[in-house]
């Protein structure tokens, strides 16, 4: 009889990847009895998620003792930090106080470590030491390619964390260069959401038979392009390199939220960037994962900074428009160098 299955990864917070991968996981573990954990409890099924409990509460339930089996079900979760994962699990107004108040303090990791209850400084990353003896620790396709900058500390943590576990996979070759440095030897395997199962497909398809897409459609029936970036490219020079870039395509614009989680995309640059447009646009006003899923295939090409938006758009043969100088992140130049070089 196997272990019980704990499908374990960021969807704590609003992120497509993520809440992609942990659909991806569930349906490949089915019918195998599962559930998702996160750092806190959450329900996520408004933006078509799954129910999230806290880890924490997971194993502290009746003092479990007997082993389980734990799959850490990827995205950018090596070198997460506890005050990084304690921030992105906030609302935004939330999320803004906290910074305000604690990140320029030295002992905000210490902080964040006893809000999520957790001592794990990386507490993505699972030791053995946190589970019950005998328990199966898989990590598939994680990326980390910030794995070197991180403190000695945090190195020698996720070493230990990482050793021993029952299969390791990382999803882009830069960061499985860094955990080599480390001793360690983990497979290179693409991210999960590059192999949609087709119970995901199914569900992307009856969106776009929705009224959303239906509304999109309405507005923009000669085609559109489908437009993300994060918030971190909010500059006047980036939104005036992304207008021009747009601006040569002549079709309306869509854009839309990849994620809304803090750190993530954030409404008010996308409403910067229409004030620049000489073509009609509209903020797509959904973030279910599945009417995102929608949008992208059915755009007539993508603009995006979002790893897993890009995934889905080569998932539907979507065109792919090239980002400005600069802006293609170091995760996201890791994964197209590790399996989509030209």
């Amino acid at each position: 009889m196997s272990h019980p299955l704990i499908l374990f990864g960021a969807f704590d917070r609003h992120n497509l990847g993520d809440l992609l991968l942990a659909e991806v996981a569930a349906v490949e573990a089915f019918p195998r009895p599962m559930c998702h954990a996160g750092l806190v409890s959450r329900d996520m099924r408004p933006y078509g998620g799954p129910v999230v409990r806290s880890l924490a509460e997971l194993l502290a339930a009746g003092r479990r003792r007997a082993p389980i089996e734990v799959l850490q079900v990827g995205g950018e979760v090596l070198t997460t930090t506890a005050w990084d994962a304690w921030v992105m699990v906030q609302e935004q107004a939330v999320a803004d106080a906290e910074i305000h108040a604690h990140d320029a303090e030295p002992g905000r990791e210490a902080y964040a470590r006893a809000r999520l209850g957790t001592a794990r400084p990386l507490p993505y990353l699972l030791g053995a030491e946190a589970l019950p003896p005998g328990t199966l620790r898989h990590y598939r396709s994680l990326g980390g390619v910030e794995v070197d900058e991180l403190a000695p500390e945090l190195r020698d943590y996720a070493r230990t964390a990482l050793a021993g576990a029952t299969s390791l996979s990382v999803r882009d070759k830069h960061s499985q260069a860094a955990l080599a440095r480390l001793g360690l030897q983990p497979a290179l395997e693409p991210d999960p959401v590059e192999n949609l199962p087709p119970t995901a497909r199914a569900r992307i398809e009856a969106a776009r038979d929705g009224a959303l897409l239906g509304e999109c459609r309405r507005r923009f029936p000669g085609g559109f392009l489908a437009v993300q970036f994060a918030a971190q490219y909010e500059s006047d020079a980036e939104l005036a390199l992304i207008a021009a870039g747009l601006a040569e395509k002549a079709l309306p614009i869509v854009l839309f939220r990849a994620g809304a989680a803090p750190w993530h995309d954030d409404e008010a640059p996308y409403r910067r960037l229409m004030a620049r447009l000489a073509q009609p646009a509209w903020l797509f006003p959904s973030l279910n994962i599945w009417e995102i899923s929608a949008l992208i295939a059915a755009c007539s090409a993508l603009f995006a900074t979002s790893l897993h938006a890009r995934i889905l758009a080569r998932d539907f043969g979507r065109p792919l428009l090239p980002l400005p100088v600069g802006m293609l992140s170091p995760k996201l130049a890791a994964y197209e160098r590790s399996w989509h070089a030209t």
